[in-house]
């Protein structure tokens, strides 16, 4: 049964300082509307075979926006745009196994379920990516997109991302597994901004002076970068309004609802209708 925000609210308040997202926990086993959002990472470094640490080396996420497609930040590409990976250099970690159980390091990487990409489609005005699969999730339900221009002063959103686990801002390392959380964001001009939350500045460990989270609100980390940002109705159904970027928001899709050279409508439909819109000829 799909679970309602105010309960995932609550959770979020309850949890501890080494959380992140920060401030965040998993969805319940049971909550599958977050189950598209994958980690993303080297294929070379997320399957069986390199050892129990090097098995788990993602530094980012991607979302199922089709059953053989992907959206994500562009900047997550390893050697940027002017040098695109070969296919098959890169693959999604999904936490469902097509079993239905669900992944963990624990586990293993085979407790996932990942798919490698095969090609990528770039956004030419911004930090956003297209990626298609070698091979469609059919036991993953896509996420829907939400491309409508209703822009907010303040409004509710829900982040679903794999990343880092620290409340310093920029702190590296990932986390084990998927986790979702709130905060109040503004809406527009091609941005999400987040509004509720609150830094300080701290002494690290090694002795340099760092930004803390203080409060409660969920943040995005470093290695967030290609999470979710979605909007959530009364009745707990969420759609997908942005591609995290940065610590304080992401980009906001309905910018690009109209835009032939980075067709998101046609990209839900599938790898096929993707290429077709973009070279109809």
């Amino acid at each position: 049964m799909l679970k309602p925000l105010t309960r995932l609210i609550c959770v979020c308040l309850l949890a501890l300082p080494a959380s992140a997202l920060v401030n965040a926990q998993p969805p319940d086993e049971d909550d599958t509307r977050f189950d598209a959002v994958g980690a993303w990472g080297h294929t070379a470094r997320l399957y069986p075979g390199r050892g129990h640490d090097a098995e788990h080396q993602w530094y980012g996420a991607a979302v199922l926006i089709a059953p053989d497609v992907v959206l994500t930040a562009k900047h997550l590409l390893p050697n940027g745009e002017d040098r695109l990976p070969r296919p098959g250099t890169m693959t999604v970690r999904f936490r469902r196994h097509a079993d239905g159980t669900l992944g963990s390091k624990d586990n293993g990487a085979a407790s996932y379920h990942q798919v490698a990409v095969e090609r990528f489609v770039l956004c030419p005005d911004s930090d956003l990516m297209l990626c298609i699969l070698r091979e469609p999730v059919e036991h993953i339900q896509p996420v829907e997109l939400d491309l409508s221009d209703e822009a907010s002063d303040e409004a509710g959103v829900v982040f679903a991302a794999w990343g880092s686990t620290s409340n310093w801002q920029g702190n590296g390392g990932p986390r084990n597994e998927l986790r979702v959380g709130t905060n109040t964001a503004r809406i527009g001009r091609g941005v999400v901004s987040l509004l509720a939350y609150e830094t300080e500045a701290r002494r690290k460990g090694n002795g340099d002076q760092g930004r803390y989270i203080t409060d409660e609100h969920t943040v995005p980390n470093m290695f967030d970068s290609g999470g979710s940002i979605f909007r959530e109705d009364d009745e707990g159904r969420v759609r997908l309004i942005g591609i995290i970027s940065t610590y304080g928001g992401g980009t906001w899709l309905a910018r690009f609802a109209e835009d032939e050279r980075f067709p998101l409508a046609a990209a839900t439909r599938g790898a096929d209708a993707l290429m077709e819109a973009l070279d109809p000829s």
